[in-house]
């Protein structure tokens, strides 16, 4: 399974953490790599989404 993990904060690396730790993940995704924890765990992705663009996250 792909994730595409949506933020940059503490409990976005959590996440990242338990789900890197599974065997059902394929890749994780992160819209947040500046985070030095998340761009460790996740391979960066440049989806420009605003509050009003959500639709583009289903699209990705």
């Amino acid at each position: 399974m792909n994730v595409l993990l949506v933020g940059g904060g503490g409990r976005e690396h959590a996440l990242a953490k338990a789900l890197v730790a599974s065997p059902n993940l394929g890749t994780l995704h992160t819209t947040h790599p500046q985070n030095p924890g998340l761009a460790r765990l996740a391979k960066a992705v440049d989806v420009p989404v605003s509050k009003g663009e959500i639709y583009r996250l289903v699209q990705y």
